[in-house]
């Protein structure tokens, strides 16, 4: 079989065989917002390989050229599964192709390129439901082009919800059965590891995990249903080797309003700007205890929170019902409709007036140009 490497100039079958909606909304602050596009040349390369297409993975190494990896499927006499990494210089002639044993039964996490090493992370198939669970670090470096790794066991059931990087410290945040969150720490030079439980009083779930690039630390935002079934944000500031220096309590009044997803805009310290999703709780709803109710498909704008040396300043929503440019998205009818009990919402206190989000959100990305942000989400 081949492989095969190209770039596409468009995108066509999934697309137009499901529904696509993206959203752009424009923070602005006093100046323009520039873009520019460069146009590529098309490289095709091709690479005989003993899988079939697809299976295999590429990780960019910047002015380092091109990593391409895949699983094999023999396994070593000590029961590891080959993978193959093969390296590409700039010009995308081949370098070297070298089998690395790992263990087996893994997935990858993703792989990010770090202080000249590629990082790679994978963790046990969650197809494992017996006994705990394991995860995999491999560290590959570009100046010696040597490959080291860090392995480790993880609770049973326990999914990797997101990762970050920041000196030689490995943070992933993981969600374990019944609602339950943690952060396990590993350093990538010495494979030592810290854990930190985010679950005291109550079930909780990761909106968001960021490394403070002024600093080096990591922050990260947690939102906690307590015994009355309302939601709690909370911030964490954490060192690179998992000490508590910073808690701060997201102050926001309107409980039918569950700030899903957050993305960092700045930090520095203590002070942080975060633009993210928020879901519209159903009325009548909000204390049926039920998790579900907080987390389904019911997006209804985005928000943006600032915090000025561990203090709150500024929460503000953007309701996505309030944009003209909308009814482009759903037939006007429908806007209308909606509009229309959101006003009512406002003026009457039954709680059998709900609020129907039209949208299902995933989580936001962020880009900046000077003094200004877009927020990009994909329904």
């Amino acid at each position: 079989d081949l492989l095969s490497l190209q770039t596409n100039e468009h995108l066509n079958g999934k697309m137009r065989k499901g529904f696509f909606f993206g959203m752009l909304v424009l923070f602005l602050t006093g100046s323009r917002f520039l873009y520019a596009q460069k146009s590529a040349d098309l490289i095709r390369l091709e690479i005989p390989s003993a899988i079939a297409p697809g299976s295999y993975g590429l990780a960019s190494l910047s002015d380092g050229g091109l990593m391409i990896f895949y699983q094999g499927r023999g396994l070593t006499e000590q029961k590891k599964r080959k993978w193959y990494f093969g390296l590409f210089d700039t010009n995308l002639r081949q370098r070297w192709l070298k089998e690395v044993p790992l263990t087996n039964k893994l997935q990858l996490v993703g792989h990010r390129l770090h202080n000249g090493k590629l990082v790679f992370l994978f963790k046990n198939l969650d197809k494992i439901k017996r006994g705990p669970g394991y995860y995999e670090i491999l560290i590959y470096d570009l100046k010696s082009q040597v490959f080291t790794e860090i392995n480790g066991k993880l609770p049973s059931r326990t999914g990797i919800v997101d990762y970050k990087l920041s000196g030689q410290w490995l943070c992933m945040a993981l969600k374990r059965p019944g609602f339950i969150s943690d952060l396990l720490f590993v350093n990538t030079k010495s494979g030592a590891i810290k854990v930190a439980h985010l679950n005291a009083g109550g079930q909780t779930d990761l909106a968001g995990l960021f490394v403070d690039r002024q600093n080096g630390h990591f922050i990260v935002v947690v939102n906690r249903m307590n015994v009355d079934s309302v939601f709690h944000h909370k911030i964490f500031n954490f060192s690179q080797d998992a000490r508590v220096f910073g808690k701060i309590d997201v102050i926001n009044k309107d409980h039918l309003r569950y700030l899903k997803t957050f993305a960092l805009a700045e930090a520095d310290g203590m002070s942080m700007k975060f633009f993210g999703v928020y879901n519209q709780v159903e009325l009548g709803k909000k204390k049926s205890h039920s998790y579900d109710n907080y987390t389904k498909p019911q997006s209804a704008g985005f928000f943006y929170l600032n915090i000025e040396n561990g203090a709150q300043r500024v929460l503000r929503f953007y309701d996505f019902m309030q944009f003209k440019n909308i009814t482009g998205t759903y037939a006007n009818s429908q806007i209308q409709y909606h509009r229309k009990r959101k006003k009512l919402r406002n003026i009457l206190s039954d709680t059998s007036v709900n609020a129907v989000s039209l949208l299902n959100l995933g989580k936001s990305q962020l880009y900046s140009y000077q003094d200004q942000y877009v927020v990009a989400a994909e329904a």
